[in-house]
């Protein structure tokens, strides 16, 4: 590709993204994204300490591997959903109000 156009694309996504950084819900968006994200991680991280692949964690729960990938990508995913996921992987959630 042009390395022109490349330029081009890169400063009209800088712009896009300086732009929506203003907008008065982005805090709110990113802090809320950042919970799902690291929550997702968290999942993921005791998976795969379990030795357990998707397939695994999904037969244990009663669902399906695709279900388990949404989880895993930050889905929405009710605490009941995530409680369950923990027990197959051999753990147990604790929520914390700071």
């Amino acid at each position: 590709m042009n390395k022109d156009i490349l330029n081009k694309m890169k400063k009209a996504q800088e712009a896009q993204a300086k732009e929506i950084r203003q907008l008065d819900s982005y805090e709110q968006a990113s802090h809320e994204f950042n919970l799902e994200y690291t929550l997702a991680n968290e999942l993921q991280d005791a998976r795969k300490k379990a030795n357990l692949t998707q397939k695994d964690i999904a037969r244990i729960m009663g669902t399906t591997q695709s279900v388990i990938s949404r989880i895993e990508h930050g889905c929405n995913v009710s605490v009941s959903t995530i409680e369950k996921y923990a027990h197959a992987c051999g753990k147990h959630v604790e929520l914390h109000l700071i």
